[in-house]
């Protein structure tokens, strides 16, 4: 809608949901609340006789309405149904694909359970099996035998010609992909390749995913970004896209294409500084990709002259982290697969991935410690990797229990571990240690079979007294790295948000009435506080410890001098919505050029020094008393 509005026409926004930030009053010009299907949508474009439709921006549900919308005349901007169709048709898909020279994960469609049956033992086992035009991977489940298979058809799904099950070959251990992109029909845009945390087979709507990718090559990189050029050229996107492709022994498959815009697309222009939103917009309504990046930003984009285009990412790492709320739910389990279970997301961003995962699990809550009792339990295809998952856990100094066969594994491999009954053993066992407040981190991977009942207990005693728990071996990874990172800090905390040292204030006039509360907040925590004149009253009036310094213009030494000096090491500046002072354009230009910490509200400085007390709290320090009234 803000797009369209740049545009200077008038949007109309159709949404089923009004609890959605999209349906406040002043997004668009007209707004209906009506279930998103076609007799509704299509009562509306007859009221209304739009110059366009945009169906790309809702997920699947909107994206099954294109055909039916084109034939009754409306008009699809971006994207046709014709494009839409060929991606969601496996078979035509599968052609396009071959014809391309890609690589698929083998697959097949069954109408019926021997058809199934027959697909599963011509691609091998393992495979993942879903029923087709689902949204959030449900009834998706991963197979590993007939027996297995048969008692899915069975019990999950109701296979008919209407209602066929898509079977696609598992690739084990593979590293998922996720890529954004943005296409006219003659040029493309990489918006993200995202990295998954967790291997293949785990929904992408749960897995931590960090963006660049951490361990693939440049060269894998720059394959994806050609074979996704390939692919939305090839198809006529015009409009957002995503794929998803996996890494297996060194090879691209492509497991999915979405004509539309996905999940990750507000992570994606958090990290980059692009807004792909609006961009996909102003393309699929104007046509022309470069002009849209024009319009919007092309300082955070590369390659600007080349038919590629990508961000600007400057050495930062952005990390997307799921958030759960198994909390509120009881029974439910914790083990992640290919259907969905998360309800929301954080980031953490850093120079670097260990601090930028360290980051998004402080933003989840999902606090891990840095010493004590890990307690690892490992399925059979995951004790491969126990061996190095424990050697890294010992050597940052942990205590490790495991159960009898995870603890064979890890003998095997020379690594020290204690040997802990399963709760069906006898006592004391696993579940006496949780509920003794014995273990600081549990690391449960999940069954090929059925889940168990002991082990099932197991996560719910570890939820319900907050253990910090982790269900895959990647995530163990990088929670290993999480924890050193931390661990070799000694007080100083490696990013842009540092521990110590000049905090700068410089408040518009509406904002100095909050000026003692933030002052108190950072003179508390540690930091000496620099202010601009009028900023420097407030404080003063409030009791507050400051020195004043000079706007540019008022002479030298001023406040630009002190950021090049790199004398600053927080930056607390206000924007007036009305007139932005030269003073302060210049002062926000040097904060940029100096990768200096800078927050432009109230509400930002608040959350900083809260964010700052958590990390200050790793090294022991009480938390200052103007935080606790606050937080109160």
């Amino acid at each position: 809608s803000f797009a369209i509005e740049d545009m200077g026409m008038k949007s109309i926004m159709y949404n089923c949901n009004p609890e959605t930030v999209s349906t406040d009053y002043d997004t668009s010009d007209v707004l209906y609340f009506e279930p998103i299907d076609f007799e509704h949508v299509r009562s509306v474009i007859e009221l209304e006789k739009p110059d366009g439709v945009i169906v790309h921006f809702g997920g699947q549900t909107p994206l099954k309405l294109a055909k039916n919308l084109t034939a009754i005349g409306a008009n699809i901007s971006g994207t046709t149904a014709k494009v839409i169709d060929l991606a969601e048709d496996r078979e035509q898909f599968s052609t396009f694909i071959n014809e391309l020279g890609l690589k698929q994960p083998d697959n097949g469609t069954a109408f019926a359970k021997d058809e199934a049956m027959a697909i599963a033992n011509r691609i091998g086992y393992p495979v993942l099996v879903r029923p087709s035009f689902v949204l959030g991977g449900r009834g998706m489940k991963t197979v590993y035998n007939d027996a297995e298979l048969r008692q899915y058809m069975d019990e999950a799904v109701s296979v008919s010609n209407d209602a066929p099950v898509l079977i696609d070959k598992f690739l084990d251990s593979a590293v998922e992909l996720d890529v954004d992109a943005i296409c006219d029909g003659e040029e493309v845009y990489i918006g993200s390749i995202m990295q998954h945390i967790e291997e293949a087979g785990i929904h992408s709507g749960d897995s931590a995913c960090s963006l660049p990718p951490v361990s693939i090559s440049d060269e894998l990189q720059e394959k994806v970004k050609e074979q996704t050029a390939q692919i939305a050229l090839g198809l006529g996107v015009v409009g957002l896209m995503n794929i998803q492709y996996a890494i297996h022994k060194g090879e691209i498959y492509l497991i999915e294409v979405n004509p539309r815009a996905s999940r990750t697309v507000p992570f994606v222009s958090k990290a980059t500084g692009v807004p792909l939103a609006k961009v996909a917009t102003r393309v699929m309504l104007q046509g022309d990709l470069r002009e849209a990046l024009k319009f919007y930003d092309t300082f955070n984009v590369v390659n600007f002259d080349k038919k590629i285009m990508e961000p600007n990412l400057k050495g930062h790492v952005a990390v997307k982290e799921a958030v759960f709320s198994f909390n509120k739910l009881p029974g439910s389990d914790l083990i992640l697969g290919p259907e969905m279970k998360s309800t929301g997301e954080v980031m953490g961003i850093s120079d670097n991935f260990a601090m930028s995962f360290a980051k998004s699990q402080f933003a989840g809550k999902n606090n891990i410690p840095l010493k004590g009792t890990i307690f690892i339990s490992l399925m059979d295809t995951d004790k491969q990797y126990a061996g190095e998952i424990g050697k890294i856990f010992e050597k940052l100094g942990f205590s490790i229990v495991a159960t009898s066969g995870t603890y064979r594994a890890l003998k095997d491999a020379g690594v020290n571990s204690t040997k802990v009954l399963k709760i069906s053993e006898g006592r004391p066992n696993i579940d006496d240690m949780i509920n003794n407040g014995e273990i600081s981190l549990a690391i449960n991977t999940g069954d090929n079979v059925a889940t168990k009942a002991n082990v099932r207990t197991i996560r719910e005693k570890v939820l319900n007294h907050h253990v910090p728990y982790f269900t895959s071996v990647e995530a163990a990874r990088s929670t290993a790295l999480r924890i050193k990172k931390l661990k070799t800090m000694n007080g100083k905390y490696e990013d842009n948000i540092p521990l110590e040292g000049i905090l700068l204030l410089s408040l518009t006039e509406v904002d100095k009435k909050y000026a003692g509360e933030i002052g108190k907040m950072f003179e508390e925590l540690g930091f000496s506080i620099i202010a601009t004149s009028g900023t420097y009253r407030a404080l003063k009036a409030a009791g507050i410890n400051s020195s004043k310094v000079l706007k540019s213009s008022a002479g030298h030494p001023n406040i630009n001098d002190m950021i090049d000096n790199d004398e600053i090491a927080i930056v607390v500046i206000t924007i007036d919505k009305k007139v932005i002072e030269a003073d302060a354009r210049k002062i926000r230009e040097s904060i940029i050029c100096n990768n200096v910490a800078y927050l432009t509200t109230i509400a930002a400085a608040r959350a900083t020094a809260i964010a700052t007390n958590e990390l200050i709290k790793l090294s022991g320090i009480s938390e200052p008393k103007a935080l606790q009234d606050y937080l109160s």
